[in-house]
């Protein structure tokens, strides 16, 4: 057999490297050795093709799960595929009022215009910035990413255009809307949230509204001295509010019966929606919402009543309460929250118990 020059056997193997790297599909990842031949070996026809098989047939099932390092540049990426990543992804970026003149943007990951954008802190969005429109009161803005933001910088503003279909404003991607109040202060409660093709309302925690506020058109009554429960919270559901009433005086220490029908307020921020029918003079159950539980117990004749009812809309920031199912141990069935005889009143022990739907217009 002739001897073979140790240019050639060179050239052999850096065929056989080329042809290793050349090939790629899927496959395992396999580790594969050579045999190394000294100078001036006699290389047979048998070994060199076991030398080009095993590296052809490794090569052939090469997988990139093998490769531990490395790069693929972005201009590799195939932009067709991949439109879902370039400009359909959004989420994480939540919008939450940070003062009644600035939002503030959650860190978060998008993509907006064919960039990649992962901000890891928060961003400061302020009504009268240089790309926002102007302030007016009692108006909608749109919180958007601007198309230039790319990378770890999230450039934002605040525009009274309502963005397209997709969500997009130009090359701006949305990401919620808010609204400023009567007095150009954004609502705090009112900022719903854009996914996929709406803004969806955000769901809030109980929102403590302190304690309940009772009047009357003629005589204010006056709560007892020694309360046992006194408070009125809400949450937001959809586009609806959730109203909660607890109140409790265990006595009549204090408390005052006052003249006329009671009236309750709503939380701060709350008000009924427009074209609720409202009933000012005659207590009645229509259009009455959710479920009040009452008992009240009058020390003096030594009797007491309880009962179920229903809010009832008085006007556009209260409501009262009509009993629809009563039962006194004696007397006539209490029908309502009123001055007179065989109704709830606060010049006796007396509990008021229940939550109730409100749909409005806007949340503040």
């Amino acid at each position: 057999m002739k001897k073979l020059s140790s240019n050639f056997l060179i050239f052999i193997f850096t065929a056989l490297t080329l042809s290793y790297f050349g090939q790629a599909s899927a496959g395992t990842c396999t580790s594969i050795t050579r045999t190394s031949f000294g100078a001036n070996t006699v290389l047979t026809s048998a070994e060199l093709n076991g030398q080009f098989d095993t590296v052809f047939n490794n090569s052939n099932a090469y997988d990139g799960g093998c490769i531990t390092d490395g790069t693929i540049e972005a201009v590799a990426l195939d932009a067709t595929e991949l439109q879902p990543v370039f400009n359909s992804i959004i989420g994480g970026c939540l919008v939450t009022r940070s003062s009644v003149s600035a939002i503030e943007i959650s860190a978060c990951s998008m993509s907006v215009n064919g960039n990649m954008v992962n901000k890891a802190t928060t961003t400061t969005v302020s009504m009268g910035c240089g790309d926002c429109s102007a302030e007016t009161a009692s108006t909608d803005y749109y919180a958007y990413v601007k198309g230039d933001s790319d990378g770890s910088t999230l450039n934002a503003f605040l525009s009274t255009t309502a963005p397209d279909a997709l969500g997009n404003n130009g090359t701006a991607r949305v990401l919620a809307v808010l609204r400023n109040d009567a007095s150009s202060n954004i609502y705090q409660y009112g900022i719903d949230q854009w996914k996929i093709n709406s803004f969806v309302p955000t769901h809030y925690g109980w929102v403590d509204d302190g304690v309940v506020t009772i009047t009357v058109a003629i005589t204010d009554p006056t709560k007892g001295s020694s309360l046992y429960n006194d408070k009125m919270k809400w949450s937001r559901q959809g586009t609806n509010a959730i109203v909660h009433i607890n109140y409790a005086q265990v006595n009549t220490t204090g408390g005052a019966a006052g003249l006329g029908n009671y009236i309750f307020d709503l939380p701060d921020g709350i008000t009924w929606k427009a074209g609720t029918d409202f009933q000012t003079t005659v207590i009645s159950t229509v259009d009455t919402y959710g479920g009040i539980y009452a008992y009240m117990y009058d020390a003096g004749a030594g009797n007491f009543m309880y009962g179920e009812g229903h809010v009832v809309p008085f006007d556009a920031d209260s409501f009262t309460i009509y009993i629809n199912t009563g039962t006194m141990s004696a007397g006539t069935d209490p029908t309502g929250f009123q001055i007179g005889s065989n109704v709830f009143r606060l010049d006796e022990a007396t509990s008021i118990r229940g939550a109730f739907v409100v749909p409005v217009d806007a949340f503040q």
